[in-house]
């Protein structure tokens, strides 16, 4: 697969990760260390999502 090709698919799969934990965090039913174990995002990754979505 070429580079290029393969940068989309990790592109896309991040935004996917970021989508699901987001919607978990709306949720509100799962704590921070939670959503990053079941999405794979880091901590520091959830917690700055659930700080810009508090915001908004």
């Amino acid at each position: 697969m070429c580079k290029i090709m393969e940068e989309c698919r990790d592109e896309g799969k991040a935004e996917g990760k970021t989508e699901i934990a987001a919607s978990l965090i709306k949720d509100g039913m799962y704590s921070l260390p939670r959503i990053a174990e079941l999405t794979g995002l880091s901590l520091q990754a959830v917690d700055q999502l659930h700080q810009k979505i508090i915001t908004e």
